[in-house]
């Protein structure tokens, strides 16, 4: 079958029109005409394999990675930088349309990344004593030693590793890397066990807010060189602030911003042990005696009442009893950080409709070569 390819959606699947309703096709661009052929029928869609590109885009590329088929990692290798920006931005104004009913969504400042080598952590599965990745659509693990996502210090440490006892004696383990683009801490697990291969086990990240020290075992953004950009996104813009909350702290990295700007009082919230922690570490490191940090899950009302409200939390969005919180008792200001453009226009809808106004959105590239982004909104609390 021959088909043009319409868009390029979620998961960075080609949309086109097959005999029978829209097949799902990957490694296409919107504008191509691809020979392809149906493999299977799940949940009312068709899901396609691509066998001829015929007209290819003028964005298409050739793939630097030779697992890049293979990997179930990358999903937009074959667009240019460029285009994959293009792409991401035009599924986050879909989703702003069709979920968050913004009918003209504001303009999107938008934050690039270098393509290649922005990883600041890389978690790899081990099976019969060699790491790699999982391949697409399986759980069968493809042995790696190195991948273009990693700076150079993390693939020449994977190297390494990949000829240690730790990791050829696992047959089924993990192995996670940490690095800053200049150092590189390695942790890896044969069970449940984890063994630190590296001292002292712990990466700063030396950023515009201050000192970000994590181990590998923290929650930390993906992506080190836009690290600057998302935190001069948790800086208050109201003069009207002076205390405020960040509900999902992790090891800190937004805390240390919003501490910056609310010299008063910040509460920062956070479940995990390990991350708060490190958190507490992070705070006193950098000098922060006026963030209380807190050891709750977010479930409800279980923050103080505050001007300001940072969150950024797990890619299924937040509560509905989290946002109904929100609306009962609204901040002067909020900023909402996502992973997923769908959880993140669910929530924001929930918040328009209580009055809210959104007054600011940005994509930063946090994911090149995925159709992964990160995504913010500014909110003003009703007036």
């Amino acid at each position: 079958m021959i088909a043009k390819i319409r868009d390029v959606g979620r998961g960075g699947f080609g949309v086109a029109s097959g005999p029978d309703g829209p097949v799902m096709i990957p490694h296409v661009l919107a504008g191509e005409t691809v020979r392809f052929r149906i493999q299977r029928h799940s949940h009312n869609v068709y899901w396609g394999e691509a066998i001829e590109i015929i007209h290819p885009s003028a964005h298409r590329v050739s793939p630097p990675c030779p697992l890049y088929l293979e990997c179930g990692g990358c999903n937009l290798q074959h667009a240019s930088p460029e285009h994959q920006v293009e792409i991401k931005s035009g599924i986050l104004r879909r989703n702003l349309r069709r979920i968050a009913h913004i009918i003209d969504p504001p303009p999107i400042a938008i934050s690039a990344s270098p393509p290649f080598h922005y990883r600041t952590r890389m978690v790899l599965k081990i099976q019969n004593g060699r790491a790699g990745f999982f391949q697409r659509n399986s759980h069968r693990v493809i042995p790696v030693n190195s991948c273009p996502l990693m700076p150079s210090v993390m693939q020449e440490r994977l190297r390494e590793l990949c000829q240690y006892s730790q990791i050829r004696n696992i047959e089924d383990g993990q192995l996670v890397l940490l690095s800053n683009g200049e150092e590189v801490a390695a942790s890896v697990a044969d069970g449940r066990e984890w063994q630190d291969l590296d001292e002292p086990g712990r990466i700063v990240f030396h950023l515009p807010d201050g000192s970000f020290c994590v181990n590998p075992h923290n929650f930390v953004q993906a992506n080190r060189f836009t690290m600057a950009s998302m935190q001069a996104y948790a800086h208050p813009r109201s003069a009207r602030i002076h205390q405020g909350v960040d509900l999902y702290a992790g090891a800190g990295f937004l805390t240390l911003s919003l501490a910056r700007a609310c010299n008063r009082k910040v509460w920062a919230v956070e479940s995990d042990p390990g991350n708060l922690e490190m958190l507490r570490h992070n705070l006193a490191a950098n000098g922060l005696d006026h963030v209380l940090p807190l050891q709750r899950k977010i479930s409800g009302r279980h923050w103080p009442q505050a001007d300001f409200i940072l969150a950024d939390p797990p890619r299924k969005g937040m509560p509905a009893r989290v946002l109904s919180a929100l609306a009962s008792a609204p901040p002067v200001e909020m900023v909402l950080f996502s992973c997923d453009s769908a959880t993140f226009s669910r929530d924001l809808a929930f918040l328009l409709k209580r009055d809210f106004s959104l007054v600011e959105c940005a994509l930063i590239d946090n994911f090149p070569q995925s159709d992964h982004i990160e995504v913010i909104a500014r909110l003003q609390g009703p007036v």
